[in-house]
């Protein structure tokens, strides 16, 4: 029987998880990308309740923003998330790129650059 379970849970997990968005690319991809185009600025920030107290030691907190998922805003909640040694988090944000429209910057993990490390060279 557990044989079987495992089956149907795989097969679930594998098959039909792409899905496409209008702009003619996976899901996926639009989710991983930092810099996402948008249409319009986003929605006013949202009053957060009263911050709870940091779940333990080395817990960084992480204000609420508008996500921008398949051309809708949803609000994520602030929350604590547990910090990571040589990351600093890069807060989400958007920006009007000089009247070619509205820009957001998902929130990610940026590696700290060390004294005496050489910074990456962009391609090109």
């Amino acid at each position: 029987m557990r044989t079987i379970a495992l089956v149907v849970m795989l097969g679930f997990a594998g098959g039909g998880c792409a899905t496409f968005s209008s702009s003619g690319t996976t899901a996926g991809e639009a989710n991983n990308q930092i810099d996402v185009p948008v249409q319009s600025p986003p929605p006013p920030e949202k009053a957060e309740a009263t911050r709870p107290a940091a779940p333990g030691f080395g817990y960084i907190w992480v204000g609420g923003y508008w996500d921008y998922l398949d051309g809708n805003y949803i609000w994520r909640d602030g929350r604590w998330v547990q910090g990571k040694p040589d990351y600093e988090y890069v807060r989400a944000r958007y920006d009007n790129d000089a009247g070619k429209g509205w820009v957001f910057h998902r929130p990610h993990w940026k590696r700290r650059q060390h004294s005496g490390e050489q910074a990456a060279k962009p391609a090109g």
